[in-house]
């Protein structure tokens, strides 16, 4: 069915843009904004919400594939 496939890609865009973002923007923020002392409005205001999206984006990708392989009764087209 179109919609666990649309679901699947969109959310896995989703996925895979917050894991670039914590692993290239801020592992190398990180450190500057300790420095500076600005990281503790981040670490409790930012962080846990990305933190948040990112865990159900993990979820539902994987929810909304396995529903996508069943709604095509278990067979891969390619």
């Amino acid at each position: 069915m179109w919609i666990f496939e649309f679901l699947h890609v969109l959310i896995g865009i989703l996925w895979i843009g917050l894991l670039y973002f914590f692993n290239l923007v801020q592992v190398q923020s990180m450190p500057k904004m300790t420095e500076e002392g600005a990281a503790k409005p981040y670490t409790q205001i930012i962080l846990p919400r990305a933190l948040f999206f990112f865990r159900h984006a993990a979820l539902w990708t994987v929810i909304s594939g396995i529903a996508y392989y069943v709604a095509g009764r278990g067979t891969i087209e390619g």
